[in-house]
């Protein structure tokens, strides 16, 4: 009998990735080695301690904690952490610490983090691209099983394996950073191409789930818009404005790095049928589906937010 897989069940009803990046614009990476559970923070040899004040502090200030560690995973010394704020405005940025206890974790001003502002005496910057790939098989094992060849695949010091990234029925998921690009059902021929892509500026499309941050239609809309126009580049278009139409669409209008304006209108409904989301799942949901209505241009110029 053939063990059930959520992302095969996904794959089969041919959902598609767009709209489902996480709603997150502050991220907190911690280098911890070794093996991780299903709740990683907590199931690793982090110590409960230092776990705790960062689950209660990234909680409180909606920071994303997540554990991150090496492709080789061999054990050092000197570890790293990473504050990152991927925020539209005022752009993007991480920065980098080095530590070897992680009780010094416990000084990190997460509540400037949340904010979009850099932690005091944090590190210094990095000016170079993250790259994120879920492994954590604990959480659910379409992630280990579909996640670790597209690591294998990317071999740089730039990537790390992750804990949960969220949407695990998207595997393999990969996330770009500082921009927090997510994208799915990524397989080790792919990710290449799409990491190098990403480093030159350019998002792949086909495998795009969204920015992260963005609500989720706004997510959908920007791909929509994107693909109508032929628009690749991480920064050619930015959300301005989300609204409710009489008929109940959602209209979502944006602006573009050459100074024009578009809106898109969108329709968001159930599934048509009910599925297991995870590997654990203990009911069926239907998930959203976003359907492209109409996408146009306006008259003027518009200011992009967030």
């Amino acid at each position: 009998m053939t063990e059930f897989r959520c992302s095969a069940l996904s794959a089969s009803h041919d959902e598609p990735v767009l709209g489902t990046a996480s709603i997150v614009h502050s991220w907190l990476l911690v280098e911890q080695p070794g093996s991780w559970g299903h709740d990683a923070l907590f199931e690793s040899r982090l110590p409960v301690t230092v776990a705790r004040h960062l689950v209660a502090q990234g909680e409180q200030h909606r920071v994303r904690v997540l554990l991150i560690r090496r492709p080789d995973r061999v054990r050092r010394a000197i570890r790293h952490a990473f504050a990152i704020s991927s925020r539209r405005r005022p752009g993007p940025w991480i920065e980098q610490r080095l530590f070897m206890d992680a009780d010094e974790l416990l000084g990190v001003d997460i509540a400037a983090l949340g904010e979009g502002r850099r932690p005091a005496a944090f590190g210094a910057p990095y000016r170079h691209p993250l790259h994120l790939v879920c492994t954590n098989g604990r959480h659910d094992p379409c992630c280990a099983q579909l996640g670790r060849p597209v690591v294998r695949a990317l071999a740089s010091n730039r990537v790390w394996e992750s804990s949960h990234l969220g949407g695990e029925r998207f595997a393999g998921n990969l996330v770009c950073f500082p921009h927090a690009l997510y994208f799915g059902r990524v397989d080790a021929a792919r990710a290449p191409a799409i990491t190098a892509g990403y480093e030159a500026g350019a998002i792949d499309l086909d495998h795009y789930r969204g920015r992260a941050g963005d609500p989720f239609v706004v997510q959908a809309a920007e791909t929509f818009l994107r693909r109508a126009e032929g628009w690749t580049g991480v920064d050619d278009v930015a959300p301005v404005r989300r609204y409710r139409l009489d008929d109940g669409l959602v209209a979502v209008r944006f602006a573009t790095a050459a100074g024009g304006r578009y809106e898109v209108h969108v329709a968001i409904s159930p599934a048509a049928d009910a599925r297991l989301l995870t590997c654990a799942a203990a009911r069926a949901e239907r998930p959203p589906t976003y359907t492209l209505v109409d996408v146009f241009p306006l008259a003027g110029g518009g200011t992009a937010v967030h």
